[in-house]
C-alpha cells in the first residue's frame, strides 16, 4: 500500500516579506494554498490509497474562509480519484478543523475531542492497515495524549499525532519519545515541529516537518513523504514540493583571499563566488523532480580575511538584490548575510596587548571557548541589550526580544569582531600601513 503523508500546512498563512515583489511570482502562488494543490497532485500522480495530514492544516480561525476553499477543492480532487483524506487537528486548528472537517465531504477527523480513533485503509488488492489519531479538542493541551493508552495494533497500525515530544510540561499535548516506542505501531508519524525528522529505522517514528516554509526560520526542503507498506515492513521517501524555499550558501573568506592578487578587487571575487554557487544550486534544484519556483539564499560568510569592509560593502542588500534572478525555475534571491567573518590576524597574539584591540581580541576568544566565562560576558550583555532594543534607533540592528544565551553570545561575538576590525584598520591607518575606514554597525546584511 502507499499513503501520502503531510504535517503543518497553515493553510492561511504568508510567505515571509523578506519574498521580493520584483521576482515575477505572486507570493500566494509560494504559500500553503498552493502546497496543498501540490500534495494533491501528487497523490493523485502516485496513486495513493489515502493522504494522511498530522495536524495544524489550518493556520488560525481567521483562515476558515480561505482554508474551507483549499480544503473543499483537494478533498473533492482526492475523492474523485478514490483517494480518502483522514487528519488530526493540532494546536493552530483544534477549534476550527472539526467545523472544516464537517462542512467538507471526504474528509475524516481522527480523534475528535482529545481520544484515540482507529480507522481502516483498505488497499485495491485487499490489503489493509489501520490508521489511529488523536485531535487536539482544544487550542491548548496540558496533558498528555498517553495519559489515556492508544488501542492495541490488530494489524500494521499507524500512529498520527500532534504534539510536543520531550518537552518537559507544556500546553501543546506534551508526550516522551518512549510513550512511542512503548506502542508497538509500525510508524508514528508527528506534526507540531516544522524540522523534519529522518523516518528511517524499522518502525520510523518522527515529525514529518512543514509542507512549505513560509519564512527562512525553516530552511531546507519541505513537501510530504511517500508511505509504502510491504512484507518488510514500512518505509518512507521525502517529497520535496514545496513551492518556496529557503537555503544557505556558506562562502569561505580566506578562499576569496587566495582569488583576489594583491591590488585586486576583492568585491568582485565575492560577486563571482555568489553568481557561481547560485548557479549550482539552481541546476541542482532544477533537475529535481519538483523544482521549487523561488528560492531564498542566506549567504554565510566565515573565515579570516584580510578585506572584511570591501566584502560587507559588496554584501549590502543594494548590491545583493542585483543578484536576483527574475526568469526560469527556480527563481533564486539572496536574503540576508550572516557575518562571521574574522580579521587575517593572530587573535591570541592580539589578545596579549594591554589596548582596547587586545581586550576586545581576549573577549573573542573567551566567547569561542564557552564555559561559565563567556557566560557571564552573556549576562553582562542583557541588561545593555533590553534599553537598546527600546531605542527606535537600534532596532534593525538588535535581535528580536529575550534572544537565548545562544543567540546573544553570538550577537556579542560578531560585534567585537566588528569592533576590533575598526580598530586594527585604524591603527593600522595611522603607523601608515594598508587599512581603510572601520567597519559598520554589528548587523549581517538583512539588518539583523
Amino acid at each position: 500500500m502507499k499513503l501520502l503523508c503531510a504535517a503543518d500546512l497553515h493553510l492561511g498563512r504568508r510567505p515571509s516579506s523578506k519574498v521580493p515583489p520584483d521576482l515575477g511570482v505572486d507570493a500566494r502562488d509560494l504559500g500553503p494554498a498552493r502546497a496543498w494543490e501540490r500534495l494533491v497532485d501528487d497523490a493523485v500522480r502516485e496513486g495513493v490509497d489515502a493522504v494522511l495530514m498530522a495536524g495544524d492544516l489550518v493556520d488560525a480561525s481567521d483562515d476558515v474562509f480561505e482554508a474551507y476553499r483549499a480544503l473543499e477543492a483537494g478533498a473533492a480532487t482526492l475523492a474523485a480519484a478514490g483517494i480518502p483524506l483522514y487528519c488530526v487537528a493540532g494546536n493552530h486548528d483544534g477549534e476550527v478543523l472539526p467545523r472544516l472537517v464537517d462542512a467538507v465531504d471526504g474528509v475524516t477527523l481522527l480523534g475528535r475531542g482529545g481520544t484515540w480513533e482507529r480507522a481502516t485503509i483498505e488497499g485495491a488488492d485487499g490489503d489493509a492497515v489501520d490508521v489511529v489519531g488523536w485531535s487536539f479538542p482544544a487550542e491548548h493541551h496540558d496533558g498528555s495524549p498517553f495519559d489515556a493508552p492508544p488501542p492495541a495494533p490488530e494489524r500494521r497500525t499507524i500512529g498520527l499525532l500532534h504534539g510536543d515530544r520531550d518537552a518537559a510540561g507544556g500546553r501543546y499535548a506534551p508526550f516522551a519519545a518512549r510513550d512511542l516506542e512503548r506502542v508497538p505501531y509500525d510508524a508514528w508519524l508527528l506534526g507540531h515541529i516544522h524540522v523534519p525528522d529522518p523516518m528511517d529505522g524499522p518502525r520510523p517514528a518522527g515529525y514529518l516537518g512543514s509542507v512549505v516554509g513560509t519564512d527562512p526560520s525553516e530552511p531546507g526542503p519541505r513537501g510530504a513523504w511517500l508511505l509504502r507498506t510491504d512484507g518488510g515492513g514500512v518505509t518512507l521517501t521525502h517529497r520535496p514540493f514545496a513551492p518556496l524555499r529557503w537555503d544557505r550558501l556558506d562562502l569561505d573568506a580566506a578562499a576569496l583571499d587566495a582569488a583576489t592578487p594583491d591590488g585586486g578587487d576583492p568585491a568582485a571575487a565575492f560577486q563571482d563566488a555568489v553568481l557561481r554557487a547560485l548557479a549550482d544550486l539552481e541546476a541542482d534544484l532544477a533537475a529535481s523532480p519538483h523544482p521549487p519556483d523561488v528560492v531564498g539564499v542566506e549567504l554565510h560568510l566565515h573565515g579570516a580575511t584580510r578585506h572584511g569592509p570591501a566584502l560587507r560593502a559588496a554584501a549590502a542588500p543594494a548590491e545583493l538584490a542585483k543578484l536576483a534572478r527574475t526568469s526560469g525555475r527556480p527563481r533564486t534571491f539572496v536574503h540576508g548575510v550572516r557575518d562571521t567573518l574574522v580579521p587575517a590576524r593572530d587573535l591570541a597574539a592580539l589578545a596579549a596587548n594591554d589596548d582596547p584591540a587586545g581586550l576586545l581580541a581576549r573577549h573573542v576568544l573567551t566567547l569561542r571557548e564557552g564555559g561559565e566565562a563567556a557566560a557571564a560576558l552573556v549576562r553582562r550583555a542583557r541588561d545593555p541589550l533590553e534599553r537598546a532594543q527600546g531605542a527606535a534607533r537600534f532596532t534593525r540592528h538588535l535581535p528580536p526580544a529575550d534572544p537565548t544565551d545562544a543567540e546573544l553570545a553570538d550577537l556579542l561575538e560578531r560585534a567585537a569582531v566588528r569592533a576590533l576590525e575598526g580598530l586594527l584598520a585604524q591603527r593600522d591607518g595611522a603607523d601608515g600601513a594598508p587599512g581603510g575606514p572601520p567597519g559598520g554597525p554589528p548587523s549581517d546584511g538583512d539588518g539583523r
